[in-house]
Formats: C-alpha cells, structure tokens, sequence
C-alpha cells in the first residue's frame, strides 16, 4: 500500500512541479524566468517526484504506474481553474472525467 502512497505523491509533485511552472513563466526576461524561485522549485519537485515515482514502481507494474501518472492533468486542469480562472467547460470536465474514468477501470479490483 505505501507504494501507491508513493505514485500519488509523485503525481501530485508533478503537477505542483507544474503550477511553480506557469508562476515562473510570468516572470519578465527569459533568463530571469529560468531562474526564478518558481521556476527552480519546479524543477526540483520534478526531481523529487522521478525519486519517489521510482521507488513506487518496486511493487506496481509499470503498465499501471505510467498511466496513472495521467491523474496530474486532472489535477493541474482544476488548480488552473481556481488560481488562474483558466477554462473548466464541458469539454475540459468530459475529458477529466474519461481521465479518471480510465484510471479507475484500469485499478478496478474486481
């Protein structure tokens, strides 16, 4: 079980990893989007995640891992929707939802 706790703790840096991201590219200047607190922490919760999405994958098949990972879009397209009042219409919650549908279907027990 703690293996699973790894995978979803790798998908949510990634998308955290993704949101210091989008503040980093606010900042004016290429060089000083590069290096940026935001976009520095970014990269670092990238590292974090591939350490800990590793150690995940000692006891989940990989064919189950890498798709899961697909649950940072969701995630990263709600946080979008809330800091930046990015768009959540119909065709962004049909594709989220075929997302977590897959997801669930894929780790159905049955």
């Amino acid at each position: 079980m703690v293996h699973y706790a790894m995978l979803a703790l790798s998908v949510a840096l990634s998308a955290v990893g993704q949101i210091l991201f989008k503040y980093g590219a606010a900042t004016p200047g290429l060089l000083d989007q590069y290096f940026s607190w935001h976009t520095i922490a970014g990269f670092g919760c990238y590292v974090v995640a591939a350490i800990v999405y590793t150690f995940a994958l000692r006891s989940i098949p990989l064919s189950v891992a890498f798709p899961s990972a697909a649950a940072a879009y969701v995630l990263v397209m709600v946080l979008a929707h809330f800091l930046w009042q990015e768009p959540l219409g119909l065709q962004q919650t049909i594709a989220g939802t075929l997302v977590i549908a897959g997801l669930t279907a894929m780790h159905w027990r049955v």
